[in-house]
């Protein structure tokens, strides 16, 4: 399974991209590569379960990273499940900690061997 179909082409992150390639006030997940041209490498993942524009020009603002892709999703938890799997199949270079599951829920990790997973009731002790 690609964990990146279904996500918009590849932008590069500057305001008046995002501006114009990504609809604000939606959840969303996006990726990050800090180099281009050549194939698309997922640096970083994130999400923003509120408005994934803003969130993406918090990133432009921060320098650091040049192209992003972006996929809106209908739910928080839809996001962070996306999120989740993406940050364990690619293993992000620049993601230094799990995601966290949304303010004010409890969602599972959907990785299995996670500790934030079903399996802990999705609890999570990173220090384990």
């Amino acid at each position: 399974m690609d964990l990146l179909s279904g996500f918009s082409d590849l932008h590069r992150l500057g305001n008046e991209f995002i501006d114009k390639h990504v609809v604000g006030g939606r959840i969303g997940v996006y990726v990050l590569d800090k180099f281009q041209p050549g194939p698309f490498t997922t640096h970083f993942v994130g999400r923003s379960d509120s408005d994934v524009a803003d969130r993406l020009k918090k990133w432009a603002s921060d320098g650091g990273f040049l192209y992003f892709k972006v996929k809106y999703e209908p739910s928080t938890n839809s996001a962070y499940e996306l999120e989740c799997q993406i940050y364990h199949d690619l293993k992000p270079v620049e993601n230094i900690i799990h995601p966290e599951a949304p303010d004010g829920t409890s969602y599972p990790c959907p990785g299995a061997s996670c500790v934030k997973s079903k399996k802990d009731g999705g609890r999570g002790n990173l220090a384990a």
